[in-house]
């Protein structure tokens, strides 16, 4: 009895082996990542959207539930309809805009882009009046791409870079001094 239990055990060690076997070479494969034709594609509708105002490309490349953390502005900018606003608020401000991808890398779902952009200001920026100044300034951005859209996006550039060549300047505050104390 000993050893048929012996047997059976052995056997049943050998059976979920195998069916471990089975199981793992019966996995779906995990996509690795954006193909470079995917990316380009998503790349050449980005660059479109900012450069030519082609609105109608934001709904196929950015997702519902799109956030985008932006450094110059203090909150971020969420969903569809407030990238169109941020799209057109910029087209107004620099009407000639012209951003370059300077240099891209995709890995997995996500692509770094360092960038260039040019233009004039002839619109108003944000709460700013127009200065009819030339700019020309870089940043870095990082998207999650899924399912072919961007989901979340981080713009990083030197806003001060930018403010002081449409003509704005820093003022310190003024230091508060000390009065001496009355005797």
């Amino acid at each position: 009895m000993r050893n048929l239990i012996l047997l059976l055990s052995r056997i049943s060690l050998v059976f979920a082996i195998i069916l471990l076997c089975i199981a793992h070479s019966c996995k779906l494969p995990v996509p690795e990542g954006l193909t470079e034709e995917e990316a380009n594609a998503i790349i050449e509708k980005i660059l479109k959207v900012y450069n030519e105002g082609d609105l109608a490309l934001v709904d196929e490349i950015i997702a519902a539930e799109y956030k985008l953390h932006h450094s110059a502005y203090p909150e971020d900018i969420v969903g569809i309809e407030a990238f169109k606003k941020y799209i057109t608020d910029i087209r107004i401000a620099f009407p000639d805009m012209n951003l370059k991808f300077d240099e891209t890398v995709v890995k997995g779902f996500k692509i770094i882009i360092r960038w260039s952009l040019t233009g004039t200001n002839t619109g108003n920026f944000g709460e700013l009046p127009a200065t009819g100044k030339q700019v020309s300034y870089s940043g870095l951005s990082l998207s999650h791409i899924a399912d072919g859209k961007f989901t979340q996006s981080w713009i990083i550039y030197n806003g001060l870079e930018l403010y002081q060549q449409l003509g704005f300047s820093i003022i310190p505050p003024e230091q508060e001094t000390e009065e001496e104390p009355a005797m």
